[in-house]
């Protein structure tokens, strides 16, 4: 019985402490929303630095950036901690077809992608194109690819 009067005396306290904790919490939160720098630093982030690929000038600008804006917030201790990334930049090159049709030659600018870490060669790959409709062609005539370009002729299948 002595145990069931205590906690009723003492419940009371605990409700009240719980209360004063939530209005403070509630005033912090209020604080963030009205006055907090969140936004406008994400804002900075995204539209001022852009996208920030590793090893990018953009993500070396957002660590300088994020440095800066940790210092002006106040916090006690800021620094940098170096780290190695590694990032592929891509070159510069033109892929253009020279296309022979009625015993004319045409040179065709086409549109190339190479994927990243992807070998790049020091001068023009020349070769004479074959043209396969799908892989199974391919199979078929594969001992026509030695030093040819093969050239898919079909719409991009997303599940190979």
């Amino acid at each position: 019985m002595k145990k069931l009067v205590l906690i009723l005396l003492v419940c009371p306290l605990f409700t009240i402490a719980q209360n004063g904790d939530s209005t403070f919490i509630k005033k912090i939160a209020d604080e963030i929303l009205i006055n907090g720098k969140a936004y406008d630093l994400l804002k900075q982030l995204t539209k001022q630095i852009g996208a920030r690929l590793a090893g990018s000038p953009q993500a070396t600008k957002a660590e300088e950036w994020g440095y800066k804006n940790l210092q002006n917030l106040g916090a006690d201790t800021v620094y940098f901690q170096p780290c190695e990334v590694p990032h592929w930049v891509r070159g510069k090159g033109d892929a253009v077809a020279i296309v022979g049709m009625n015993n004319k030659k045409v040179n065709k600018k086409l549109d190339a992608v190479a994927l990243g870490n992807s070998n790049g060669t020091e001068q023009p790959v020349i070769a004479n194109v074959l043209v396969v409709e799908n892989f199974e062609e391919l199979e078929l005539r594969k001992d026509e690819v030695k030093g040819k370009i093969v050239y898919f002729n079909a719409g991009f299948n997303p599940t190979n």
